[in-house]
């Protein structure tokens, strides 16, 4: 299967998407707009099955982590 899109998530809004099309990708973000309080951060990726290239994306992500910024 092929990586068609990776999305980074800040608190419930895409920050950062790539499409690399390939089936590994290595890529690097940096939150430049924190804030004090309490933030949450997962990584969501879509492929899909080039045997159906017409049928519903998979789709994984990782579990949250959350940071505090003071």
């Amino acid at each position: 299967m092929s990586l068609n899109e990776k999305g980074d998530i800040k608190d419930a809004k895409y920050v950062f998407t790539t499409r690399p099309s390939s089936r590994k990708a290595t890529v690097s973000w940096r939150d430049t707009d924190t804030k004090p309080g309490k933030s949450y951060y997962y990584l969501r990726v879509f492929q899909r099955d080039p045997e159906n290239p017409d049928g519903d994306p998979e789709i994984g992500w990782v579990s949250p982590f959350y940071v505090t910024y003071q």
